[in-house]
């Protein structure tokens, strides 16, 4: 127990670092980049979960246009908003949705 309360306390300083930050919402976006790039270089949906893309561009590829587009809080918001409509499986076709 005690072992879990001193990780949260070393989290809670982590993250109020991070965010007292000045450019800290945009090295957030960078290492969100980065991570999906990795994503990306392992196969994506196709190779992770099996599934293929219902959407052009991809869901991967349009977080990071948001990412490098919007403020992180705005492209986050716009990133969950199209994961939710990905789990639809049904589709047939391809969607164009592209970012605005």
């Amino acid at each position: 127990m005690l072992l879990a309360s001193t990780f949260i306390n070393n989290l809670i300083s982590f993250f109020t670092i991070i965010l007292s930050s000045s450019n800290c919402f945009s090295e957030i976006s960078k290492i969100l980049i980065k991570f999906i790039e990795y994503y990306q270089s392992k196969g994506g949906g196709s190779e992770i979960f099996f599934v293929d893309c219902n959407f052009k561009p991809t869901c991967s590829e349009y977080a990071i246009l948001c990412l490098q587009k919007y403020s992180l809080f705005s492209a986050l918001k716009l990133i969950l908003v199209r994961l939710r409509k990905c789990n639809k499986r049904d589709f047939t076709e391809i969607c164009n949705d592209d970012l605005k």
